[in-house]
């Protein structure tokens, strides 16, 4: 199994617009868009390759938040960043989750995550990590 991403860490910084499909009492549901900016400091890299790496972007999401009962909520989110190839050139987020009530302000959460990257960065040893990532996460949220 190769590794994910060679990513030591990364932030971005965008702008966009958004439009609400619906909002009402059950459903929020928004897509947005808009340009911005990335940089990618990688763990390793072929020799003679530069550790960071920045770009310009474009970024469109859609996010989609039900109250299925009383009690249980549903949430999705989904993200495309578009980018040069030296940061991966397309990236793909998604997330669905299920949020029950329990007491007061604390919610369980189960929530399953999808990461891709069109581009992943070789390592020093030239091996090109996994492009597709996946993860079922479960957890305790406190609203403050």
């Amino acid at each position: 199994m190769r590794p994910f991403q060679n990513i030591d860490s990364q932030w971005k910084f965008s702008v966009g617009a958004g439009y609400y499909v619906i909002d009402n009492s059950d459903i929020l549901w928004t897509v947005a868009a808009g340009p911005g900016y990335q940089e990618t400091r990688y763990n390793t890299v072929p020799a003679g390759d530069d550790l960071d790496s920045h770009s310009g972007t474009f970024q469109i999401s859609s996010e989609y938040d039900q109250e299925l009962t009383d009690d249980v909520e549903l949430y999705w989110l989904y993200e495309y960043t578009a980018s040069n190839d030296a940061t991966g050139r397309g990236k793909h987020h998604a997330e669905i989750a299920l949020d029950i009530d329990l007491i007061s302000d604390i919610d369980f959460r189960i929530a399953a995550n999808f990461d891709h990257i069109d581009r992943p960065q070789p390592d020093d040893n030239g091996v090109i990590p996994d492009n597709s990532d996946y993860r079922l996460t479960v957890g305790l949220n406190y609203d403050l």
